[in-house]
């Protein structure tokens, strides 16, 4: 690693070359280009040159330098010399979406002898100075650190510019952080008091330095929240992404650490973070890279000043091994954020946004179910282009109405389905079926609207909820209908889908399904066909595929309703096909018949399916009278036949010139009936109607 030496930054109000103080100059043997570093990990190269008007020990540092490096005048900086190449070619592309063809002549002036690398950032005049335009140096030939000269090719492409992904943390202030104030306080203990007040834990006779696991989901923020603690311990940190560490070279591996422990080790305070640890360990958890990591861990987790930070998204995925002694003694575990920490990360997020004076930001957040922090970026930025293209102001501003736009169009990362895949089907889109209509309301929509009335009368939640009744009766539209009500994660399952032929996955499945129900809870998870999934038991236990996911199913029903938030529903055409032990108080809570509509509920499903349509004058009633024993589903197939009938007549008429408006008549709704038979027979009416006895409903 080159010579580093360290210096304190003042700063310059306009871009321009570091001013180096006579000593430093001495001290780095150079005085042409060098690299300065701002002891998080990030750097950036420049031109520097003797100032003997800066004070001895201090650099002064461009405007330019002090904004991409977050320094400010009193920062304590590292410099190192650095040695740049003639570039054969440089390849630039303007940040914004814009073309500029034929300005390379402008950027090879503007450039001059100015050390580039892929993702500095210049601001060029075009125009005779009328449009300044920031430029991003995409590609060098050979990599940087590089300087134009008179060989040398320069490309414009045209904007955006792609971005440049930073493999290091950078120190993160109080204000940029939103939530998490528990965690925040577990990070302290962890990372920052071992760096700061070591001497007081050896008074005492001991230390509680030691290597420290951060876990959690992807996007809740962890490197974040580690960048925060390095910024209140003034920490350097250098990154190791441990995915790229290669398993099987031990040799590789090493040399790795000994630049990252080079990287932190003299400048106190210090902290290396393997990013990806359980990624790297997943399939090499006994390859020699992973030995040669864990006897580096073990000998670098006592240097003085230095912390170990590893990151994983699942703390079981890590060896017991990383996790005895001194090793990677400490876990902080990154949850899903709380209603009160989405509120603050979205407040945190849109501090530097226009929002109207009458959004409650907050409250957005709070209602934003499932989300972690990486959603709430993506909910920000939707509702970003929401306002852009709502507005034609100069200076538009995100509304309350930007925001609800953005909620509906994103939704929890890895969730398996949301209510982004809900139709906005609503109870009022649905004909008759009161009495299931209201059970649903009680079980699911009022714990979510009103948790704190439950909570004042002492009433425990409904878990789960069974739809059963004949195939075409609105089973599955009243879960959806539920679930678009309320604003709660919708997570539809097809039953039989779970089922897999290999040992392990189908209870798998079932445990991944409610895992994620409740990191975003509230949710209702609906399970149609339940029956393909939930068969009865055998009585020798053979441990077969089904009993076991029957079991696995019972585990995760067990106590739903409360704490966590989810609520199941089922859909079956077969409830007597489930295992007795699901339909115990506790699993599903309420039997919900849905059952082919009566005469008043028919009219009323005929009145929905035509409300939309260009109906004559109908009779629904009359309707109502002719369809017994038809289902919803039955009932709206009339309709459509009687559509598609008013259709074909329409273009015959067209054909002969005597065309009107299409409209659906009476008669096509007759030939509709002769056409349409119901779906259920007799017998199996019969079956439906007994069930509620057998069920003791």
């Amino acid at each position: 690693m080159s010579r580093r030496i360290r210096a304190v930054a003042t700063v310059a109000e306009t871009d321009g070359p570091l001013g180096l103080a006579a000593d430093v100059a001495d001290e780095l043997g150079v005085d042409a280009v060098v690299r300065v570093l701002d002891g998080a990990g990030g750097s950036a190269v420049s031109r520097a040159e003797i100032d003997e008007t800066v004070d001895a020990g201090t650099v002064r540092v461009g405007a330019d330098v002090a904004g991409e490096l977050d320094v400010d005048g009193g920062s304590v900086v590292l410099l190192e010399p650095v040695s740049t190449t003639p570039a054969e070619a440089v390849t630039f592309a303007p940040v914004p979406r814009l073309s500029l063809a034929g300005g390379g002549p402008t950027v090879r002036a503007a450039v001059g002898g100015r050390p580039l690398s892929v993702g500095d950032e210049l601001d060029v005049s075009f125009l005779d100075g009328s449009l300044s335009v920031p430029l991003r140096v995409t590609e060098t030939a050979p990599p940087g650190p590089v300087v134009v000269a008179d060989g040398t090719t320069v490309e414009l492409l045209d904007g955006p510019a792609p971005t440049t992904e930073q493999g290091w943390i950078r120190p993160v202030a109080a204000e940029a952080v939103g939530g998490y104030g528990p965690t925040i306080e577990e990070l302290d203990a962890a990372v920052v008091a071992p760096l700061l007040e070591d001497e007081r834990f050896d008074a005492l006779g001991g230390t509680n330095r030691a290597g420290v696991l951060v876990s959690g989901p992807a996007g809740v923020g962890k490197s974040h929240l580690l960048g925060h603690a390095a910024w209140r311990a003034s920490a350097t940190v250098h990154s190791v992404d441990a995915r790229t560490l290669p398993p099987g070279d031990a040799d590789a591996v090493a040399d790795r650490l000994r630049e990252a422990g080079a990287a932190v080790s003299g400048y106190d305070p210090g902290i290396i973070h393997l990013d990806g640890l359980d990624d790297f360990l997943a399939d090499a958890a006994d390859d020699p890279g992973a030995a040669r990591l864990r006897g580096w861990l073990r000998g670098f987790v006592d240097e003085p000043g230095v912390v170990v930070v590893a990151e994983a998204r699942d703390a079981e995925d890590v060896p017991e091994s990383f996790l005895r002694g001194k090793l990677l003694a400490r876990t902080v575990r990154v949850d899903r954020p709380t209603d009160d920490d989405r509120g603050d990360i979205l407040a945190t997020v849109t501090r530097e946004t226009p929002v109207h004076s009458s959004v409650d930001v907050e409250a957005i957040g709070r209602r934003a179910f499932g989300y972690v922090a990486a959603d709430l970026l993506a909910l920000r930025s939707r509702a970003v282009e929401a306002a852009a293209a709502r507005s034609d102001a100069d200076r538009p501003m995100i509304t309350e109405a930007d925001l609800e736009t953005a909620l509906a169009a994103t939704g929890p990362r890895k969730l398996v389905g949301s209510r982004r895949e809900v139709s906005s089907t609503g109870f009022d889109d649905i004909g008759g079926l009161e009495t299931a209509k209201r059970e649903l309301r009680r079980a699911v929509e009022w714990p979510i609207r009103y948790p704190e009335l439950f909570d004042r009368l002492g009433i425990d939640p409904v878990g789960g909820v069974l739809l059963y009744g004949p195939p075409g009766t609105g089973k599955t539209m009243l879960a959806r209908a539920v679930a678009s009500t309320t604003d709660a994660n919708f997570v539809p399952v097809n039953g039989p889908e779970l089922m897999n032929k290999y040992v392990g996955e189908s209870e798998r499945a079932v445990r991944t399904v409610f895992e994620r129900a409740r990191a975003s809870a509230p949710t209702v998870v609906f399970f149609d066909e339940v029956d393909g999934l939930g068969s009865p038991r055998s009585m020798d236990g053979d441990g077969s595929a089904p009993e076991r996911v029957v079991s696995q199913l019972l585990t995760e029903m067990d106590g739903l309703g409360g704490a966590d938030d989810v609520t199941v529903i089922g859909a079956t055409n077969r409830p007597d096909r489930l295992d007795d032990a699901l339909l115990r108080p506790g699993r599903f809570d309420r039997l919900v018949e849905v059952p082919i509509p009566d005469e008043t509920a028919r009219a009323e499903i005929f009145r929905v399916h035509t409300r939309e349509r260009e109906v004559a004058t109908t009779d629904h009633a009359a309707l109502a009278e002719r369809t017994g024993g038809y289902t919803g589903s039955d009932i709206a197939a009339v309709v459509r036949e009687a559509g598609l009938l008013a259709l074909e007549d329409h273009v015959g008429s067209a054909a002969d010139g005597d065309a009107g408006d299409p409209a659906i008549m009476p008669r096509h709704f007759e030939h509709a009936l002769e056409l349409v038979t119901p779906s259920v027979s007799a017998e199996e009416r019969n079956y439906y109607e007994s069930l509620s006895d057998q069920l003791g409903y």
